[in-house]
Parts: C-alpha cells; structure tokens; sequence
C-alpha cells in the first residue's frame, strides 16, 4: 500500500471513530441502515460518564455484528433506565467495580416497582443481562464476573390478549364513504395495512416494484419484515391488490417507493406522518363504537384485528399472517374448518373465486398459502447473530 493510500485509510478511520466517539449518531452517518424516523440514537442523560462510554462501544460491537439500528436505540433506551437506577442507589456508585450481584438484585426489584407496560420491563432487563454478558468477554469495565441476571430471571413472555377491533368500528373504517376522506397515498396504505395485517413500518416503506404474481397467478406483495430480516411473501386480497395498482399508477416514472413522502420523494413516507394523518382521520370521520361514544384507534390494532379475522376463519398461522411473532391471535386451524381437500378444490374453481374476498377465500386456500408459508418459514428459520443471546425462556406447555 502507497503512503498516500494508507493515508487516506487511517484518516477515513479516524472520521469513523469520531462518529462513534459522538453523544449523538445518525445512521445515514455510520452507513447503516435504518428506517426513517427510527436513524437516531442518543447516549446523552447517561451517567456515570464511564458507562455512557462503555455502552458506545457496545452498540458499535453490536451494530458490526449484524445487530439492527432500531434494536441499537431500544438497547439504548433500556440502559438509560439502568443509568437512572444507578443514580439512585445509596451509597451512589462511582465504579464499575460496585456494580455486584446484591446491586443487580436492587435492580430487578426497582423495574418491577415502575410504571411500565411487562414489555418494557423485561426489554430493561433483557438488555442489561445482554450488556453485562458481553461485558465479560470484552471487558470494557472492570464489573465483577459475579453481576449477572439469569434467564430464568427474565419474564416468561406472557401473551396478551389480542387487541382486535369490534366490526362495527372497522365497519367506518373500511367503508367507503370514510375512506374518500382520507388522501392518496395514505387511503391506499390504509387499506393495504388492513388487508394484509402488515405492520405499519413494513408496509410504509415498501418499494414501488413489490407486487408480483405467484405461480398460480394470485397476486402477492415481496415484503421485507424488519423484525425477521426477511423477506415474505404476502398474499393479498382483491381489495388489497386493487389499492396496490392504484397506488403503483399515481407514482412518477422512476420513484422508488411504494409510498413516497410528501416532503422528500426520494425517502418513504415517515410512520409518524402515517401515524397523525390517522388519528386525524378517526376525528374527521367521527369514529365511535355502538354506544356513540369516541374512539381512538392505533395502526397496529389493525394488525390485531386482521390475526383474529384470520383464526376465526380457520386459518393456521403460517399460511397467511405476515412476520406473525408477536400477536398469537392466530392458531392452528380449528375442529370442524376447511382443510387441504377444500383448499385443492379452490385451487380448481377458475378465475371467478378470485373475485371474493381474502377472508373468505383463505379458508379454501390452505394448499396454497401452505406453500408460502414454507417459503417464508425457510427465509427466517435461522435466527439472527444478534439475536441468539436474547431469546426469553419458553412457557412450559400446560399439557
């Protein structure tokens, strides 16, 4: 190598370190990837400053194995509650070396004394236990070997009862009339997210070539599912498939996005944009249960709503729920609904059974849907580096 060349190297590695060496990182500046919206992490309000330097390290460890950028900034968001602890212990810890097992123990009874979701509370105690196992092998602080959380320490994961919409308020939402008040593109994404049961940050930052047709000629959408780092294959409805092509037919020539960003063409629209002209919609269509009374919805109950369709139609979770890790809404097909045999009949009823509905026609599909589900099963059937040191302890089966 030339001394000008080496040169060049130890000075754009330098300019890398300084980026790392920052409070503040962007992503687009470290040349990771990241959804938009979700590119910044800050270490600021960390203290003592010897943690806040040691944490720096750690998520740069974590993003060159492979680790997400968002998970990076959840890990982030679970140490600063660590942090917040730290500054409330008596006698306050100044070292490294005080951070013990009795101190750890101080720790999982403080989480459980605060206002938290169980979600957030096993993420502050998951990423603590991730740090101070890494800590070991790395040594970035001198803490004793003897502070550590065991995974029988962590929550089971316990499942939540599935936050599934009433028809009668999915009724205003998909109607017709309350959809022609709400603008392209986001009417289109609406439907789309509804339809599919995708999650919102999926479906937002789709590309503009993603739908494309199986080998039986059913229309199906290419998805990237952030939170598997895998691509699916998604089925889609007729609606859903009509709300595509319209969407595809108002891009420009070139345009990248499925759903580009008012402000910036060249970037997807941003989930909190999504997110307001949303709840904005709600207001402006007046929705309201039974009773009469307002109700707000989230995007991701649509998510719920579209799970619990499914399991009341009698379809397996596999066949047809994308990136489906976090709900449980749908099971295996319930006693006495549809199966392969009605499902290889489908298959043969021509052209005119395209024309009904998604959750109508996915019960008789279970072949077909099948064979997805195998594919996308193979896609996300190796977990993530990043991932395997993380994995909470299974429910024992009641059986």
């Amino acid at each position: 190598m030339t001394a000008p060349a080496a040169l060049r190297l130890a000075s754009a590695g330098e300019a890398i370190d300084q980026l790392y060496a920052a409070d503040a990182w962007r992503a687009g500046d470290l040349g990771v990837p990241a959804r938009r919206g979700r590119d910044r992490v800050t270490f600021s309000g960390i203290e003592p400053a010897w943690l806040r330097e040691a944490l720096k390290r750690w998520a740069r460890q974590r993003l060159a194995g492979g680790c997400s950028f968002n998970t990076v900034t959840t890990a982030m968001t679970a140490m600063r509650r660590f942090s917040l602890f730290l500054g409330e212990c008596t006698p306050q810890v100044v070292a490294p070396g005080q951070i013990s097992r009795p101190l750890i123990e101080q720790y999982l009874a403080w989480v459980t004394t605060r206002p938290l979701a169980d979600a957030s509370k096993n993420v502050a105690r998951l990423f603590v236990r991730a740090f101070l196992n890494d800590n070991k092998r790395y040594g970035w602080l001198p803490i004793p070997a003897e502070a550590v959380i065991y995974l029988d320490e962590l929550s089971s994961h316990k499942r939540p009862l599935p936050r599934f919409l009433p028809e009668f308020v999915m009724g205003q939402l998909e109607s017709e009339a309350g959809l022609a008040r709400l603008a392209v593109p986001y009417r289109h994404l609406v439907v789309l997210i509804t339809e599919t049961g995708l999650r919102a940050g999926d479906a937002s930052t789709l590309p503009s070539d993603t739908l494309i047709t199986d080998s039986s000629g059913w229309p199906c959408l290419r998805v990237l599912i952030s939170k598997m780092g895998a691509e699916h294959l998604v089925p889609l409805s007729a609606r859903a498939a009509d709300a595509v092509r319209a969407q595809q037919a108002s891009l420009p020539d070139g345009a990248a996005w499925l759903f580009p960003s008012a402000s910036d063409p060249r970037l997807p629209v941003a989930y909190s944009t999504l997110r307001g002209v949303f709840n904005a919609w709600q207001e402006h269509i007046g929705l309201h249960d039974e009773a009469g009374r307002p109700v707000h919805v989230t995007l991701h109950q649509l998510r719920h709503t579209f799970g619990t369709r499914l399991k009341m139609g009698g379809v397996a979770s596999g066949a047809s729920f994308p990136g489906g890790r976090d709900h449980g809404a749908v099971r295996e097909r319930e006693p006495g609904s549809p199966g392969p045999a009605a499902g290889r009949q489908s298959e043969t009823a021509g052209q005119a059974g395209r024309d009904i509905t998604m959750l109508q026609r996915l019960p008789r599909c279970r072949v077909q849907f099948g064979c997805i589900a195998r594919q996308n099963a193979a896609a996300t059937a190796t977990p993530k580096p990043h991932q395997r040191g993380l994995a909470l302890p299974k429910a024992r089966s009641s059986r």
